[in-house]
């Protein structure tokens, strides 16, 4: 009787454990080739395209200037699995980039009064658009390049 309950208490604490995590899927981002800097998107712009999910992945092709502008109200929030590629001007992948080495210091929130994202959960206040920003390229570089709240790149829509 203790190994059923065991065996039963396990496939409950499984199911419940792995509920615990809502997958928001996979991204891919396309960054111009040879692009060094900061990326930021910019949500809730209701003169832009949605980025919508087609076969599964989110697709999020980044401007020359390293930034993207989305009509998305906000970051599908969960686990997900990113991918960077460099891409040529027609949007042809030349190379995906390494996660580990060539993309830092990711954050998403909005910067009135200080919000900010903490595991998944958003602490903002009303304000200024969700930003979801990166840096690409060499770590030691990411003092050579001043992260910039795009600000006067975004609609008041908060």
């Amino acid at each position: 009787m203790k190994k059923i309950f065991f065996i039963l208490m396990t496939i409950c604490f499984v199911l419940v454990a792995s509920g615990c995590n809502q997958a928001s899927g996979k991204n891919q981002y396309l960054i111009p080739d040879g692009y060094v800097g900061w990326i930021h998107i910019i949500y809730d712009q209701s003169t832009y395209p949605e980025i919508k999910k087609e076969d599964g992945i989110y697709t999020f092709p980044i401007g020359e200037d390293g930034i993207l502008k989305v009509s998305n109200k906000d970051y599908a929030y969960g686990t997900s699995v990113d991918k960077f590629f460099y891409v040529d001007d027609k949007g042809n992948r030349i190379r995906e980039l390494d996660s580990e080495k060539e993309i830092h210091n990711g954050n998403i929130g909005n910067r009135s009064d200080g919000g900010s994202v903490s595991n998944g959960v958003e602490q903002t206040i009303e304000g200024l658009p969700t930003v979801e920003s990166f840096f690409i390229g060499d770590k030691s570089l990411i003092k050579d390049y001043e992260d910039v709240y795009p600000e006067d790149e975004m609609e008041q829509t908060k």
